[in-house]
């Protein structure tokens, strides 16, 4: 799904040059990751693997009946786990994406993802936010799904819905809202979702 917001009423082409792409260990971010890829003869000479983690806090490892006096080394070796794990990430990220003349860069930010997504892609002069979308977050009649295409098979195969009722995520929502560039989110199809 590619959501473009314009304020002008004449619609201005859209440059691919530099792409940020959010990666993470999920099936969707390796979706992304292909239509990246995909996009890549379309124009994209520039990507940014940006990995967002949130911040730690301590004091959810602390039982309520302890002192909540944190230890240095418990916080400095939470976090050097938690950077680890995300240069871990974006390195798989960078190795699927290497693609000849393709300049490819890696950011590991700590923070809220919807803000931070948003205030890279501004940093950065980003043309276009490649987002993973959750593939739990199907659908809001997805209970019904098998009982309305059944219907809609015997009673006109062509008639099918051009959008459907999604639900997004905190992250999507507010990455659609306040981007500054177009955004593409790149759903799993059924089959992969159960990976």
């Amino acid at each position: 799904m590619l959501v473009a917001r314009s304020r002008s009423e004449t619609p201005t082409p859209v440059s691919l040059n530099h792409a940020l792409l959010v990666v993470d260990s999920s099936s969707s971010a390796r979706q992304a990751l292909a239509a990246t890829r995909q996009l890549v003869p379309a124009g994209i000479r520039q990507v940014t693997l940006l990995h967002i983690q949130p911040p730690l806090n301590v004091s959810y490892l602390v039982s309520p009946f302890v002192a909540r006096s944190s230890s240095w080394q418990l916080n400095q070796s939470l976090q050097d786990a938690q950077r680890e794990q995300g240069e871990a990430i974006l390195q798989r990220a960078l190795a699927a994406i290497s693609i000849l003349d393709l300049k490819v860069q890696t950011r590991l930010q700590i923070g809220d993802p919807g803000p931070t997504i948003c205030q890279v892609a501004q940093d950065l002069d980003i043309n276009l936010i490649i987002l993973g979308s959750d593939p739990a977050r199907r659908s809001l009649l997805s209970p019904l799904q098998a009982m309305r295409a059944s219907r809609r098979s015997r009673s006109d195969p062509d008639n099918a819905p051009a959008l459907r009722n999604t639900r997004l995520s905190v992250t999507e929502d507010y990455v659609i809202h306040y981007a500054p560039c177009p955004v593409l989110l790149c759903r799993t199809s059924e089959g992969e979702k159960r990976e």
